[in-house]
């Protein structure tokens, strides 16, 4: 009797492994013998039919192929193109508050400037979020102006500019993203659609619609896209204050799965103390861990087996994933495999068991309680 398969059984077609072809795909029954002919047409005329039909295929593939590359001639990158008329902000921001940007003294003589001949050049709005206090509760919208000014020196004559600040580009690790001082979303209000998509899983378009609706004020999803990358960049530091904080911790998890970005096959990865969780995306290699953690950690590691981790002398294994790979081993079919594999499940479930029994009441001794497991467990590892 042949194994049930997704085409003899009740088994879905998802089931079938990756390697293993469904017939069916060809739209062919396997199963299914040719049918015979019940039209009554002769043989000549279905040859006819036949070389009418190959005519007509081969003309329609011709017309797809010049369609195609007609397509692949008209293909543009998305977004605004070179030379499009731009399109800028139509709604009027009410300003609260304005910030003057001068220079103090001269780029050429360094001499000090008076600020009475500053002509304003230039200025920018900036819209950000005011935090309630004991006296006034909830959230507010706030509009600040700055503006930056040129200063004539009276000593020598030089003009001295002062312009925005802009932080150094970083395009091996930031590409274009940048920290500039000229921007329309404030700090404090960054912040908060950060927490909105990373934290409770809006969109940067639900951002959009949220502050449309509670305070009428209109971010292009553009905008907000591009604040949760600078708001990424800001917060690079942070990263290494948190590692210096996993290295002193008792016990550290760490963990990886895959985590596409942009299109990128990455890896996210995680590891977390007592008070302490760290997140990053990289490669999954060697590298990207140790810039992330370090290599002296001054407690022990929790991991499973991926050998980034091996090289940690205090390393404790994922216990979930010995009693899987035991598991797998009771489930071949080598028998002496078999009984290796059931003793360490066995020896698995007696330790666990003695770790809950501790937990639950007075805490026995898990030594007298656990220890003659352990000359078994050495003897069936060092088969």
């Amino acid at each position: 009797m042949n194994d049930a398969v997704a085409n003899n059984s009740s088994r879905p077609p998802s089931s079938r492994d990756p390697w293993c072809r469904n017939p069916c795909d060809d739209g062919v029954d396997p199963d299914e013998g040719s049918e015979p002919d019940i039209s009554g047409k002769s043989a000549t005329s279905k040859g006819e039919e036949s070389a009418e039909d190959d005519a007509s295929s081969s003309e329609s593939k011709k017309s797809k192929k010049s369609s195609s590359q007609k397509k692949k001639d008209t293909s543009r990158s998305p977004g605004k193109q070179k030379g499009a008329k731009g399109v800028g902000r139509t709604q009027r921001l009410s300003i609260d508050h304005v910030v003057h940007r001068r220079p103090e003294s001269c780029d050429l003589c360094a001499a000090g400037l008076s600020h009475e001949g500053a002509v304003c050049y230039t200025a920018f709005q900036t819209v950000d979020v005011v935090l309630g206090t004991e006296a006034k509760k909830g959230l507010g919208i706030e509009t600040a102006e700055y503006r930056y000014y040129d200063i004539s020196c009276e000593q020598c004559g030089h003009i001295t500019r002062e312009e925005p600040h802009r932080a150094p580009p970083q395009q091996e690790q930031w590409g274009n993203v940048e920290l500039p001082e000229w921007r329309l979303i404030g700090p404090t209000l960054a912040a908060l659609l950060s927490m909105l998509h990373y934290r409770w899983r809006l969109s940067a378009r639900h951002c959009h619609e949220l502050f449309i609706e509670l305070f009428g004020l209109h971010l292009s999803v553009g905008a907000i896209q591009q604040s949760f990358h600078e708001s990424a960049r800001a917060s690079d530091p942070v990263m290494e204050s948190l590692a210096s904080e996993l290295a002193k911790e008792e016990v550290t998890y760490a963990d990886e799965t895959p985590y596409k970005q942009a299109g990128v096959p990455l890896w996210l990865w995680v590891a977390m103390g007592a008070s302490t969780v760290l997140f990053f995306i990289g490669r999954r290699a060697k590298e990207a861990f140790r810039a992330c953690i370090g290599i002296d950690l001054a407690g022990w590691l929790m991991s499973d087996g991926y050998q980034v981790y091996r090289e940690y002398e205090l390393r404790l294994r994922c216990w979930a994933h010995l009693i899987r790979k035991a598991r797998g081993l009771a489930e071949t079919y080598t028998p002496h495999i078999q009984g290796y594999g059931r003793t360490i499940l066995e020896i698995l479930d007696t330790l666990r068991a003695g770790v809950y029994k501790a937990r639950e009441g007075p805490r026995p001794s898990l030594r007298k309680h656990l220890l003659p497991s352990f000359p078994v467990l050495r003897r069936s590892v060092s088969r």
